[in-house]
């Protein structure tokens, strides 16, 4: 059995682009139609993914209850709070939502 050697075997430069996507695979990623639909629903205008991640770190409240919203998750009724609690042990997300799985599979199929 052959013992790796990272010092041999990880020769490449870390920061060297293994892909990279072409311009229309950019253009229409859920990403970006996300990013839009924040610039016009939430007026929130990002420059780039950096600035996105970082507001998701940021506000992450308000990050999470926009993604609940972009991706229309189907619900029996609405949540009190994004989260609540104070440590990661007691955090509730979506304080009071009840969510048909069910219901969210089905809709959201496309037909084969």
């Amino acid at each position: 059995m052959k013992h790796l050697n990272t010092e041999n075997d990880y020769n490449r430069d870390s920061s060297d682009v293994l892909w990279s996507p072409d311009s229309n695979r950019i253009t229409n990623s859920k990403l970006v139609h996300y990013m839009s639909w924040l610039k016009s629903e939430r007026h929130l205008d990002f420059e780039g993914y950096h600035d996105l991640w970082q507001w998701s770190v940021d506000e992450h409240e308000e990050f999470w209850g926009s993604v609940w919203e972009y991706f229309n998750i189907g619900k029996l009724n609405d949540y009190s709070n994004v989260l609540s609690g104070s440590s990661i042990f007691d955090s509730k997300w979506f304080d009071g939502a009840k969510v048909n799985y069910c219901q969210n599979v089905f809709t959201k199929r496309r037909a084969a």
